[in-house]
C-alpha cells in the first residue's frame, strides 16, 4: 500500500473520528438538558411536599394550642367549682 493511500486512510479515520465526537457531545447536552429538566420537576415536586407538609404541621400547632387552651379552661372551671374544700 502507498504512504499517500495510508496516510488518506489515515486522515479520513481521525475525520470520521472527530464527527463521531461531535455528535456525541450533541447528543450528550441534549441528554444532559433533558436530566437537568427531569431533576429540576423532582426538586420543585419535593418542595411541594415540604411546603404542603409545613403548611399541616403549623396547623396542628394551632389545633394543639386551641387543645391546650380549653383544657386550661375546664380546669380552672373546676377549681372555682370545687375550690379549696
Amino acid at each position: 500500500m502507498s504512504r499517500a493511500k495510508t496516510s488518506h486512510r489515515i486522515r479520513r479515520a481521525k475525520n470520521a473520528r472527530t464527527g463521531n465526537q461531535i455528535l456525541l457531545r450533541k447528543i450528550g447536552a441534549i441528554y444532559g438538558r433533558a436530566a437537568a429538566k427531569i431533576t429540576c420537576e423532582r426538586i420543585e415536586l419535593r418542595l411541594q411536599q415540604i411546603r404542603a407538609f409545613h403548611q399541616a404541621s403549623r396547623e396542628i400547632v394551632k389545633a394543639l394550642h386551641k387543645m391546650a387552651q380549653g383544657a386550661a379552661l375546664v380546669a380552672q372551671g373546676i377549681r372555682n367549682t370545687w375550690g379549696a374544700r
